[in-house]
């Protein structure tokens, strides 16, 4: 399934990307949908979803909130994985397992 989403990843994105970040992005991804559906098997019905969560876990890396000039200043933007999931939770929660 890895390899899907990386190969999915790779499609999407216009400019090559560095395969660490991707490979990152990707495995990521499959560990959250593990973590929140407590399952070890991701269903293929949701690779879909771990390829859009990977593609905002890779764009969330590199997210350029603001420069000042000034005594220069970069400032990223910061997002929780939590917050990521969120925009997942209506697919994800069809497939989510209860833990105990």
């Amino acid at each position: 399934m890895k390899e899907n989403i990386m190969e999915q990843l790779r499609k999407l994105r216009a400019e090559a990307a560095e395969e660490a970040a991707l490979a990152f992005a990707a495995q990521r991804s499959v560990d959250m949908v593990q973590a929140y559906c407590n399952r070890k098997e991701i269903p293929t019905e949701l690779e879909s979803v771990c390829t859009a969560l990977a593609l905002a876990i890779y764009d969330g890396a590199e997210g350029l909130k603001s420069i000042k000039e000034g005594n220069v200043s970069v400032e990223f933007y910061e997002k929780k994985e939590g917050e990521l999931l969120l925009a997942f939770r209506e697919e994800l929660d069809r497939f989510r397992k209860a833990g105990w």
